[in-house]
Formats: C-alpha cells, structure tokens, sequence
C-alpha cells in the first residue's frame, strides 16, 4: 500500500508542480492596473510560482493516514487534490494581488478566471487514482495555455 500510495502522490503531483503562479506584492487586484511592468510581474509569479511547486512536491501522507482504516486509494487521493487545490487557490490569490500590469487587464484576470474554473472542476471531479493525474490536467491545461501564451512559462501547465 505503501509504494501504492507514494506513486499516487508522486503522479498527482506532476501536472500540478507544472502549474500554480503567483507573488509576494500587495500591489491590488489583478483587473486594477500594477505598478509592475511586464518582465518585473512574470518574475514575482515566477518566483511564487516555485514556492507553490515546492509546497505540491513536498506534500507527503502521514504514515498513520496511509494505515488507517479509511485510507483507500480514493480517500486518499481526495485529500491529495483538495491539499493540491488549496495551495493552487493561494497561487490565484497571490497572483491576482500582484495586480495586472498596464495594458494586459485582459489577460491576467482571463488566465486568473480560467485557473479557478479549472480548480473548481478538478475538485468536482472523481478521485480514482488511474485518472486523477489525466482529470488534473485536462481541467488545468486551458489555464496553462494562457500562462504560457502570456510568457509565464513557468507558471503554466505542461
């Protein structure tokens, strides 16, 4: 059950390390215009970015979890997406504080909506570990595609 277990974590965490941005500024909701440029806004997500990688990649189930009586592979991996998708949610939240820079309040809060809708579906979702890490990433991929067409490379999924 172990190694069972530890392969679930580790394959649930894959599409998510992929994804997530966000910063440390209190600059403002992202639709209000920063004082960020460009560049100075990709690198504070960026920089967020690695931490909410960080904090998925360095998730781990208590062992007395994995023996209880209640850690099936479902409970499990129920606990692994809504651990994933709280540390997502404060990503959002961090990013839309950074606060979009002048001329792109179309596209922040448009990757910001589409980051949240794929979270809320990823929660919503079944959580049977064969299809877990394909439902992740189908919901998170729309989101990832416009992190990465904004130049958040880092921050997008894939």
């Amino acid at each position: 059950m172990k190694a069972r277990l530890t392969l679930l974590v580790a394959l649930m965490a894959i599409p998510a390390i992929a994804i997530g941005c966000g910063g440390d500024s209190e600059a403002g909701g992202a639709e209000a215009t920063a004082s960020l440029s460009k560049p100075q806004f990709i690198k504070e997500a960026t920089a967020a970015c690695n931490q909410g990688r960080e904090e998925i990649a360095t998730f781990e189930i208590s062992p007395e979890a994995e023996r209880s009586e209640t850690a099936t592979a479902e409970a499990i991996a129920t606990a692994v997406k809504t651990t994933f998708a709280t540390i997502l949610t404060n990503v959002v939240d961090e990013v839309e504080e950074l606060g979009a820079p002048a001329g792109d309040e179309q596209q922040i809060p448009a990757y910001l909506d589409s980051m949240r809708k794929g979270i809320e579906e990823m929660e919503g979702r079944s959580a049977e570990p064969p299809t877990t890490v394909l439902e992740m990433e189908d919901v998170l991929r729309p989101a990832g595609d416009l992190a990465r067409k904004y130049g958040m490379r880092f921050c997008g999924f894939g």
